[in-house]
């Protein structure tokens, strides 16, 4: 390939045919039609997207426009959720004394699980316990510690390190 057919740096040209693209996409045929939007040889199209630099920039512009896509949807989302939370709020404020008791209930536990806080008896919490190495006397003198009463198991943290003994 000639010298002159490699692209150093994106320039504006370049930066509106990355535009174009993201707009139009790459189907079957893009090459074509990008190279009569741009005016410009099929080949030169395929030099141009094929280079590092232009493919570096269209890269990151096409992952800022997937990014905005993402959070305009999620924010489009939260905000339909949003309005549905009050229009249900509203109605039971204004109607909810006439509301079946069952209508409410079910009002209720919808809600609810919706936001992760219904639907079957709570879940025990995740606890995680860190055993080191201990002797079997070490093993033993805390046996009978904890066999001796709650008094004994009273734990002691040093100030200076945070290490407690038990």
């Amino acid at each position: 390939m000639a010298q002159s057919a490699f692209i150093r740096k994106v320039n504006p040209w370049h930066q509106r045919l990355a535009d174009w693209l993201i707009l139009n996409g790459t189907t079957k045929g893009w090459n074509e039609r990008a190279s009569k939007e741009f005016n410009v040889t099929q080949a030169w199209i395929s030099t141009v997207v094929h280079s590092d630099a232009f493919q570096d920039y269209y890269q990151e512009l096409n992952g800022q426009h997937s990014q905005a896509l993402l959070h305009s949807v999620r924010e489009k989302a939260l905000g339909a959720a949003d309005q549905a939370i009050s229009e249900i709020q509203k109605r039971l404020d204004e109607k909810g004394a006439d509301l079946p008791y069952e209508s409410l209930l079910q009002t209720a536990d919808l809600m609810m699980k919706r936001t992760g806080h219904g639907d079957g008896p709570a879940q025990p919490a995740n606890v995680q316990v860190n055993i080191g190495l201990v002797t079997r006397e070490e093993l033993e003198h805390h046996r009978a510690r904890l066999r001796s009463g709650p008094k004994a198991l009273e734990l002691k943290v040093s100030p200076a390190t945070g290490d407690g003994d038990a």
